[in-house]
């Protein structure tokens, strides 16, 4: 996620201790998390074919030494230990099935007090746009399974797995950011 920073500046994550990017591609969201925030560790979690990049950009970064890169799938492994969990870009991709599912594992695996931030475009209500998500929507209805939200659907989708308090934040950026914590 190249807006990584946006995202990571949207909320006060300063409470949180460790974070673990499932789906982490590059590495840039959490590089960006370990970066805004000095006392975080973060964790790179991603499919094995994934990692070699990832791990050339974090070890390439003032932040290795608190980032572990870790292979798995985390719709069939166990997930990292931690305390946030970050999804960048990785909503979209999948159906509404396939979402609860992944929410449901994140919201259990969380200890009380913990986060979930998403990195997504957030649609209007009213559909109208921005433009750029639109257009997301349309490439994934073409190219995956999954599409675009406003950021009601990601609170029923994120009430329905259980977390309490949902804020949305939109960023001058082509992403914005969801954060959702579990009671």
């Amino acid at each position: 996620v190249l807006s990584s920073p946006y995202v990571v500046d949207a909320f006060d994550l300063s409470r949180f201790r460790t974070l673990a990017d499932l789906g982490t591609a590059s590495g840039h969201l959490v590089i960006a998390a370990c970066k805004r925030y000095e006392h975080l560790r973060g964790i790179a979690f991603d499919l094995p074919e994934a990692i070699p990049l990832a791990k050339e950009l974090i070890d390439a970064s003032s932040y290795a030494d608190r980032i572990e890169v870790v292979s798995g799938d985390f719709f069939k492994d166990p997930l990292p230990k931690a305390d946030l969990y970050a999804l960048g870009r990785i909503l979209h991709d999948w159906s509404i099935d396939k979402i609860e599912v992944l929410l449901k594992k994140i919201f259990d695996a969380l200890p009380s007090g913990g986060g979930l931030l998403i990195a997504e475009k957030i649609l209007y209500e009213d559909g109208t746009g921005p433009s750029w998500g639109q257009m997301q929507d349309l490439n994934m209805l073409v190219c995956t399974e999954g599409q675009e939200r406003t950021l009601n659907q990601y609170e029923e989708l994120l009430d329905a797995a259980g977390f309490g308090e949902v804020i949305g934040c939109r960023t001058s950026a082509p992403i914005d950011a969801i954060l959702a914590l579990k009671r």
